[in-house]
């Protein structure tokens, strides 16, 4: 019976899973896009500082 059932559970849920880390992967992109706009304005109001 679980065998059976466990199957069917794989080829339900495999794609949602599949989607789910998708979205995991924009999430971490977009913070490391996030990041690196501050470090990068961070490093232009320095430069502007020292002028």
């Amino acid at each position: 019976y679980y065998l059976e059932h466990f199957a069917n559970y794989r080829t339900a849920y495999g794609s949602l899973g599949g989607l789910m880390m998708l979205m995991v992967w924009f999430w971490l992109m977009s913070l490391v896009l996030l990041i690196s706009a501050e470090i990068n304005k961070l490093a232009a109001m320095a430069e502007n500082h020292k002028k």
